[in-house]
């Protein structure tokens, strides 16, 4: 199945990401040796039959550079953005800017640039004016619940504090979007009061599947993907990185009962100022040690070059 767009949403602040994103955005954090964009890319890409759009704000210019060197270059339109728009008001812009350029308003899939979602073949024909991809999450991550009816169509999004239930559906940062059934806002909207108003229109949304999604959206959440890919059988991602380079001895791999460690700036934590090393611990031990960023689930990153191997 092939979408007429891809809108890749890399303009937010990042703020659930502290350190690790104050100098780079989601979009552009390094999975071992690539970028998570050259792994959008390269599953998304394939799909699209037209353009690649990605929004930006602060780090247009990185976000320019990491484009450029990409094989999907040619197809790729940053939108940049004086100030953030929020989800809803970005899509309007999209759709403003299609209208400008007189080009056909089409099917866009959406996607947040710290969700990874794979597809089931069948689900990439269904035709909605906006449907949402779920998943089942447990109370404990404190997303937001999705209440649909019979029919798989949105009805309520209960607040998280308010959630009685152990698992729960929850908007998976993945959408369908057909613009031409989007009526336009000017400014800055939120997805859900804009685009996906499921109180004055139909919201469709597609029952969670089987296959895996992954979420990097918060430190802990980061460092558990990187793990994955270490732990993993075969997978997309290998095929994407490069088995070869993932694994124990070149990426500092280090699994006892304190703490995990991934170095990645490079093979040598030793002396090195590029990267940086991304840690988890067990426990609270490392509020003990000097300078270190204590993050919430205690994720940690700090300068590689003060850390030896």
């Amino acid at each position: 199945m092939v979408f007429d767009y891809l809108f890749l949403l890399a303009a937010g602040k990042a703020t659930r990401m502290k350190e690790i994103c104050k100098k780079r955005p989601k979009v552009l954090l390094p999975i071992y040796d690539v970028l998570a964009l050259d792994l959008f890319l390269r599953y998304y890409a394939p799909m699209v039959d037209k353009k690649i759009f990605i929004n930006t704000h602060d780090f247009h210019e990185e976000i320019k550079d990491a484009c450029e060197k990409s094989s999907y270059k040619e197809k790729i339109v940053l939108l940049k953005e004086e100030i953030l728009l929020d989800v809803g008001g970005a899509v309007m812009n999209l759709k403003k800017h299609l209208k400008d350029q007189g080009e056909e308003e089409g099917r866009v899939l959406l996607v947040n640039a710290d969700q990874f979602y794979f597809f089931e073949e069948e689900k990439k024909e269904d035709h909605h004016g906006v449907a949402l991809f779920s998943t089942k999450v447990p109370r404990s991550l404190k997303f937001n619940a999705l209440k649909v009816d019979e029919n798989n169509f949105l009805k309520e999004i209960i607040p998280s504090d308010l959630i009685k239930e152990k698992e729960h559906l929850t908007y998976t940062g993945v959408a369908l979007l057909d613009l031409s059934h989007i009526d336009y806002k000017e400014g800055v909207s939120s997805f859900f009061k804009t685009v996906a108003n499921y109180k004055e229109k139909d919201v469709f949304i597609f029952p969670p599947q089987e296959i895996k999604s992954f979420d990097f959206g918060t430190p802990l959440r980061y460092y558990q993907f990187l793990i994955h890919l270490l732990e993993a059988e075969e997978s997309y991602f290998h095929e994407a990185i490069d088995k070869k380079k993932i694994n124990k001895e070149r990426q500092n791999y280090q699994a006892g009962e304190e703490e995990k460690v991934i170095n990645l700036g490079g093979n040598i934590i030793k002396n090195t100022s590029k990267g940086y090393i991304v840690t988890y611990y067990s426990t609270h031990q490392v509020a003990e040690k000097e300078g270190f960023y204590f993050f919430d689930d205690f994720v940690e990153v700090f300068p590689s070059r003060d850390i030896e191997s």
